[in-house]
């Protein structure tokens, strides 16, 4: 398996359109490729439903708008409506983001994949919780 994760110094630097292009050149070339944000902050409803760009953006970015056999629930385990630090998002509904968790979830992506592209949140020393950063 192989996968990248996606990186930057800030929230803005271009990780989304990084891992949107990598996902349409790998499916374009017959990659079985699939897309990974773990952690996302800011949501704005749409329909009544909570939309965050960029999740939506690699979830079209797997080429036709849909899933096909991945479950939507293993690409994003923790979405915050207001578009702050995940780790105070997180503790202002009283959770702690849990990296096994999120690991845990890409472990079953990648049995369904050929390659996973994950996306972080932030910049790479964004806090996750009280012990583990984005990196």
């Amino acid at each position: 398996m192989k996968s990248f994760f996606v990186a930057g110094t800030d929230t803005g630097v271009g990780k989304t359109w990084v891992t949107c292009r990598l996902l349409r050149q790998l499916r374009a070339g017959g990659v079985n490729a699939a897309g990974m944000k773990p952690v996302a902050s800011g949501v704005d409803i749409v329909g009544g439903e909570p939309v965050n760009a960029d999740i939506a953006a690699i979830t079209l970015a797997h080429g036709d708008g849909r899933w096909g056999r991945f479950d939507p629930a293993l690409v994003n385990q923790y979405l915050y409506r207001p578009a702050i630090a995940p780790q105070i998002a997180a503790a202002r509904r009283g959770e702690t983001i849990d990296a096994a968790r999120i690991e845990a979830q890409y472990r079953r992506l990648e049995s369904l994949a050929d390659m996973v592209i994950v996306e972080g949140a932030g910049g790479v020393m964004t806090p996750l919780n009280g012990r583990e950063t984005m990196l």
